[in-house]
């Protein structure tokens, strides 16, 4: 049996897991993300030689923050600003003599849950993470859509509201429809108070007034982006990521927003909602997502015994 390394770089950890032909996670583990190309470089290089001991692995897959295009370059970084303007991918294979496969978070996460998760047998779904941003991913004929410039499923950028004073940014759905923004940040100001988290807000509900007025309008603007989304685009599902998304009550909401907006149109009573669905495997989509990403290019380039910048793969 092959055997694969995922490695998934957030803001906070790296996580990582040995990983077979079915998706199966062997071993796993994390550590703290330092902000620091040569740092960064440095933990993938112990992580692949931990396994590399005992195992013969084909290829290490990476699921990374920001805007990377189809050879693995990062020209952002999310969170990560030593990433930024980046070769990322080069870099990687240039240091632990593998080929590596980059990819991004978003896009990751929406292939391991066609792989093996929620968007199984689903030929044009979307991802959408709802958690200190809002951010997303678009597979369109099973295959993720990148568009012109990589930037494709930048849904947080999306205006859900009215500009005021030329602020366009005030007005997205990332400041209106996040956890964060959309939630903790206007009752802290609103309450002076200094909750981390959100679940102690939406705990509030309805009895707190305050509370009730900003949980409505985070679900508002995040239903109005959704709808916007999937009437221009017409996927067969839509997936939610992010912690939230494991509350039952917030996805049945989320779709009756949904549905509610497209009930107060007129010309739209015979159109049928996408269904809102979380996704299934959570925090293990990204290294699983980053393997996906690897063999799904070793297919269509027809592997095995497939040349990738001078490694034989298969």
């Amino acid at each position: 049996m092959k055997k694969y390394i995922g490695i998934d770089i957030g803001g906070t950890n790296i996580k990582y897991g040995l990983i077979d032909d079915f998706g199966q996670i062997l071993d796993s583990g994390k550590v703290a993300t330092k902000d620091n190309r040569k740092e960064i470089l440095s933990t993938i290089s112990v992580i692949v030689d931990k396994y590399r001991r005992k195992n013969c692995i084909e290829f290490v897959g990476i699921s990374v923050p920001g805007v990377v295009n189809e050879f693995g370059y990062l020209v952002t970084g999310g969170a990560l600003h030593s990433l930024y303007d980046f070769d990322f991918e080069q870099k990687v294979e240039e240091r632990i003599g593998l080929p590596a496969f980059v990819e991004n978070d978003a896009n990751c996460a929406l292939l391991a849950e066609k792989w093996l998760g929620a968007a199984q047998g689903v030929k044009d779904c979307l991802g959408i993470v709802v958690g200190t941003g809002i951010g997303g991913a678009m597979l369109i004929n099973n295959q993720i859509y990148r568009g012109f410039q990589n930037k494709a499923g930048e849904f947080g950028f999306m205006l859900v509201d009215q500009i005021i004073d030329g602020n366009s940014r005030d007005a997205t759905l990332s400041l209106k429809g996040s956890i964060h923004d959309g939630v903790t940040t206007p009752y802290n100001q609103t309450m002076n108070e200094n909750f981390r988290e959100a679940l102690p807000i939406f705990a509030k509900y309805p009895e707190d007034q305050v509370a009730k007025e900003i949980i409505d309008n985070f679900y508002q603007a995040l239903a109005i982006g959704i709808f916007n989304l999937a009437f221009s685009l017409d996927p067969q599902k839509i997936l939610i990521g992010g912690a939230i998304s494991s509350d039952n009550h917030f996805i049945q909401r989320l779709n009756a927003e949904v549905e509610q907006i497209k009930n107060g149109h007129g010309d739209m009573a015979n159109l049928v909602t996408p269904p809102i669905v979380a996704c299934d495997l959570k925090n293990e989509a990204g290294i699983i997502g980053a393997v996906y990403c690897g063999l799904s290019y070793l297919k269509k380039n027809q592997a095995p015994n497939f040349q990738k910048e001078g490694f034989s793969i298969g």
